[in-house]
């Protein structure tokens, strides 16, 4: 009962939040997915690898998941889904809601953050402190 649909998916990606054509139809995120291990998704998987010549041209695996993501959809070989952004979000999000996130992850409803956006390790980690959302210590091998 519920009247709830349950749709079936192959793979599930974090929204990179742009409107880029680079990664169009579907702007998805390559740095945090979930896949099923389905035949569909080993075969678009495989021609993510099989193109990474493509991966070095940009400097980023971003665009060239996105294009085999929209070309195995196309085909029917791929069921994807961009996950919900206010749950699943990245480091454009952390942008613009530093203010009211940082020094309180409470403030976030957030059931994922991926912190891309960034330029480097060092940023990244900054940016996770801000949040206190960074649980290592100094080290960052052992829980603080």
């Amino acid at each position: 009962g519920g009247g709830v649909e349950r749709v079936v998916v192959d793979a599930q990606f974090m929204s990179e939040m742009t409107t880029s054509h680079r990664y169009h139809p579907f702007y998805a995120n390559s740095g945090f997915f979930y896949l099923r291990n389905t035949p569909g998704v080993r075969l678009f998987f495989h021609d993510v690898l099989r193109h990474y010549d493509h991966v070095l041209q940009s400097a980023s695996q971003q665009e060239e998941v996105n294009r085999d993501l929209g070309m195995h959809y196309h085909l029917g070989t791929l069921q994807p889904r961009v996950l919900p952004s206010r749950l699943f979000m990245n480091g454009w999000w952390f942008r613009r809601l530093a203010e009211q996130i940082e020094g309180n992850r409470r403030n976030s409803s957030a059931a994922v953050f991926h912190m891309n956006w960034t330029s480097n390790k060092r940023e990244k980690n900054e940016n996770w402190r801000k949040t206190s959302m960074w649980f290592l210590n100094d080290d960052d091998a052992t829980c603080a």
